[in-house]
C-alpha cells in the first residue's frame, strides 16, 4: 500500500495508517493497492471489467422480456390514443 509519496499505508506508524477508510479498505482487501489510474490508460480493459461486473447482477432474459412488453404496452397506448383522437374529430 505504498503512496505516491512512497510511504506505505499498511505501517502502523503511518499518519493516516489508523484513518478509518484505511483500516476499512485493510479488512476488506488486505494491504494490497490497485491503482485507479491503470484504468485510465486502458479505457476498454475499464469498460470491460465493469460490464462484466454489473452482468453478473442482470437476467438478460428478464431484460429482454421486460423490453418486449414495453414494446407492447406502447403500441396499445398509441392505438388507443389514436382511436381517441379520431373519435374526437
Amino acid at each position: 500500500m505504498i503512496t505516491g509519496s512512497g510511504l506505505d499505508l499498511g505501517d502502523p506508524s503511518h499518519r493516516k495508517h489508523g484513518d478509518h477508510d484505511v483500516q476499512a479498505y485493510i479488512a476488506r482487501f488486505g494491504e494490497q493497492k490497485v491503482e485507479a489510474d491503470a484504468l485510465v490508460t486502458r479505457p476498454q480493459a475499464g469498460r470491460d471489467l465493469c460490464e462484466n461486473a454489473i452482468l453478473k447482477y442482470i437476467d438478460l432474459d428478464g431484460v429482454e422480456e421486460f423490453e418486449e412488453e414495453r414494446r407492447q404496452k406502447r403500441q396499445e397506448m398509441q392505438r388507443a390514443l389514436d382511436n381517441l383522437l379520431r373519435s374526437g374529430e
